[in-house]
């Protein structure tokens, strides 16, 4: 792996090993290559921790007014600062733990939480000041029906008497709206008896507020198994987690409702162990179920067995962004015809990865001189592209013909809709050309990739420059950040608006990720700033208005070296994921978060072990640093990441944050693209597909054992139905989703002159994305045709 010429301060390197030349070996050198420790978030100041060590010296000289006063002030002057459960000091960094971070809010109530049962007279003075108010906001949401009225009580007033009340109403309401991981969020938070205790914990080796079910799935790791690092097997430093500590609810309800949530969003074997728990602790309680009344258990038992029979859920139709969905893991119905055959094709411009700073290291699932950049979208029977920087480069097509559908007569015209209201320096009409990039060749870091969203009939894409990070140079000027622009499908791409990030209204430095997401008037979207040797992420959210855009909040999630180091030109492209409205961040910057979409507040953060960038070991390629369209995958209430700068994979608590799971270092380090989750497997591909145990982490599988030249993924697969699509170079291979078992003959390619590449299902229609060339296929094989 060669590096920038120039020496890179904070990088520590090491020369650990070499062997001699002999004839046929290259003299090499080893180095040792690491990340500087600081990872920067929006923690408590000094000056909030103080007050934390006042707070304790209050409690334990028994000074309860003051502890409850001091208490309040800090959640209301910092409450939304973080603060980190463990790893205050830097050996967990070393040590490569995870480390989350909650709200100093939430922590303040933990704090509360825990004086229930030996300060009961400073917890009972507490409620004293806040339960007036807090009476009268339930006594609204009541009133009104309203979740969000719910949530604000349980997030301000969470240890008020009214707090688990209104935590039980949000459970419902969140029901109603088919938000089954919020709804299980707000009905565990209840009791502390509701995920695992701190005696289970010990009993089963398990860490305190992960989820209960687990304890008794039944599935012991064996003894001396190396594929799994993970608190399932070590237990977890990380514990502590916010629940109600004194309900007066009744518990049977409560669990009898997380039962129903389990059998609603499809996981039976959760459903079926903890309604066998359930039937211990409850099996003569009678209540009211969906509408019927008589023994919860029997209740819960007989929608079990129906579910059995119940069709899953159709997804949306369409492929409206990246991966399919805003989870970014879409498993689309169907299948897919073993007789396949291409129909129409149109040219790609052709991407290679020129002078890379990384430019020794494989390529997984690709070739260096033959990216595979262009992820194609489907929606309403079109086909979108996006091949480059300019409008131009912004194409459509018949789904069934490959007819283009945007002439370029139509499309040259660069005039937009006069802004209502007048322009808005956060979206103005577009300007002129951006300066073109710096001349001759550059060592840069990264290359571009391509993405765009469709939603309410319009087309979102950034366009211009895709560096979100330029290096300066006193020689040439800089060119424009790249920007935003929402074009209108109705109107062959007529440009609604545009997002410019403007030095004199932002600052320098600014740049968009990639493609948005769109929820609503809603857009969301992930960007960086340039930060002298550093990169800050950050998550933005514009509400849109028919012509323009302004921004609603922005938040600033972390700040830590980049792998360029700020000494090249970086190419990145970190999407957002949304689910039930909570958008989930991996920035490759040593932090994945999880934020309010409503008002970008940060819910969790967790820290991951950064790997060094080389690791002096002849094993190991380093290939994970080559992960770059990696956004979190979700499923339901499951996190899954592979983040650049760490060696692994692992899935963490949608709700707290908290660490399910973690591969083994370099176990898996190839795997560039998280596809989706099939049944009780996570399927992963680089070079090879992997199958994940989603609960545990395990590799159960992977395909193939032994890579070989004509045997090495290239391109993103898809899952369909119940199958996996997964790309080489020569041919398509359909996998089942629950093993490496071939369920058909693989989809022969390069007898008929076609490659491989990313994958995008469109009904009976498959288009797959190569180096050069879109092609769509049918089962019916018509004659082939390049559209012009």
């Amino acid at each position: 792996m060669t590096f920038p010429r120039r020496p890179i301060f904070g990088w520590i390197a090491i020369a650990v090993a070499c062997c001699a030349p002999t004839f046929g070996q290259q003299f090499r050198i080893w180095q040792v290559v690491e990340f500087a420790e600081d990872v920067q978030v929006a923690e408590a100041d000094n000056v909030a921790r103080s007050q934390l060590e006042t707070i304790d010296r209050f409690v334990d000289a028994g000074q309860w007014d003051e502890a409850v006063e001091a208490l309040r002030r800090l959640m209301d002057t910092d409450g939304d600062k973080l603060l980190a459960l463990t790893g205050r000091s830097g050996s967990d960094r070393k040590e490569g733990r995870f480390v989350r971070f909650v709200s100093l809010r939430d922590y303040c109530q933990m704090r509360l939480a825990a004086l229930h049962g030996h300060a009961d007279e400073a917890l009972d003075l507490y409620r004293a000041r806040v339960d007036s108010l807090a009476d009268n906001w339930l006594r609204e949401a009541t009133s009104t029906g309203d979740a969000r009225q719910f949530r604000r009580i349980a997030e301000r007033f969470f240890m008020s008497s009214s707090g688990d009340d209104a935590l039980y109403q949000l459970g419902e309401r969140e029901l109603a709206r088919g938000h089954f991981t919020l709804a299980r969020e707000a009905w565990e938070r209840i009791s502390p008896e509701l995920r695992i205790t701190a005696q289970l914990g010990q009993e089963t080796n398990l860490a305190p507020g992960l989820p209960l079910w687990l304890a008794y799935r039944g599935q012991a790791v064996e003894e001396g198994d190396q594929s799994l690092d993970s608190p399932l097997l070590l237990g977890s430093p990380e514990s502590a987690w916010l629940a109600y500590p004194d309900t007066d609810l009744d518990l049977a309800d409560v669990r009898a409702r997380l039962v129903l949530v389990s059998i609603l969003e499809g996981s039976q074997t959760r459903a079926a162990i903890e309604l066998e728990q359930f039937r211990r602790l409850h099996g003569t309680v009678e209540g009211t179920l969906a509408g019927r009344r008589g023994p919860y258990a029997d209740l819960l038992r007989e929608l079990l067995e129906q579910s059995r029979d119940w069709a899953p859920i159709p997804p949306p139709d369409g492929w409206p962004t990246f991966a399919g969905a805003p989870t970014r893991g879409k498993n689309s119905p169907g299948g897919v015809d073993l007789a396949m055959r291409p129909i129409w094709t149109v040219d790609l411009p052709h991407q290679q990865a020129d002078a890379q700073w990384i430019d020794d290291v494989t390529r997984p699932a690709e070739e260096r001189d033959a990216l595979l950049s262009y992820h194609p979208l489907v929606v309403d029977g079109k086909v979108l592209l996006c091949t480059g920087e300019r409008i131009e480069d912004v194409h459509a097509y018949d789904l069934q013909t490959g007819r283009p559908l945007w002439p370029e007569a139509l499309v040259a015209d660069p005039s937009p809709p006069a802004p209502a209201g007048g322009a808005s320096p956060l979206a103005v009409p577009p300007q002129g050309q951006d300066l073109a990039l710096r001349p001759g060749p550059q060592q840069r870091q990264g290359v571009a990739r391509f993405t765009m969203t469709t939603a309410g009939g319009r087309l979102f894409v950034k366009l211009g420059t895709q560096a979100t990070s330029l290096v300066p140079n006193e020689r040439f000027d800089p060119p424009r950040p790249g920007h935003l622009v929402a074009l209108d499908l109705k109107t062959e791409k007529r440009r609604m608006f545009e997002i410019h990030l403007e030095p004199a209204s932002w600052g320098a430095g600014w740049a968009f990720e990639g493609a948005p997401l769109i929820d609503g008037e809603n857009l969301y979207v992930s960007l960086r700033r340039r930060e002298n040797l550093r990169s800050q992420s950050h998550v933005a959210c514009f509400v849109m208005r028919r012509n323009r855009a302004e921004l609603r909040w922005r938040t600033w999630v972390v700040t830590a070296e980049s792998l360029a180091q700020g000494d090249l030109d970086e190419y990145t492209h970190h999407l957002l994921t949304l689910d039930q409205g909570i958008l989930y961040t991996n920035t490759n910057l040593g932090a994945v978060a999880a934020l309010d979409a409503r008002d970008g507040r940060i819910r969790w953060l967790t820290r991951y072990p950064r790997a060094p960038l080389t690791s002096g070991d002849v094993d190991r390629s380093g290939r994970y640093l080559l992960r770059d369209l990696n956004p979190c995958l979700v499923a339901r209430d499951t996190v899954f990441a592979a983040p650049a700068d760490c060696d692994r994979l692992f899935a963490l608590d949608a709700a707290t944050g908290m660490l399910l799971w973690q591969t083994a270092p370099a176990q898996a380090e190839d795997a560039v693209h998280l596809l989706g989750v099939g049944g009780d497997h996570l399927l992963a591909s680089g070079d090879r597909l992997y199958w994940i145990d989603r609960h545990t982490g395990r590799v159960q599988a992977r395909f193939p054992e032994r890579i070989e030249a004509d045997l090495r993924g290239y391109g993103r697969g898809v899952l369909v139905g119940d199958d996996v699509l997964w790309p080489t170079r020569d041919r398509i291979f359909v996998l089942a989703q629950d093993g490496p078992r071939s369920v058909r003959q693989p989809i022969e390619l390069a007898p008929i002159g076609m490659t491989g590449g990313n994958l995008v299902p469109a009904g009976d229609i498959l288009l797959v994305a190569g180096a050069d060339r879109l092609a769509a296929y049918n089962p019916w094989g018509r004659q082939i045709t390049k559209a012009e």
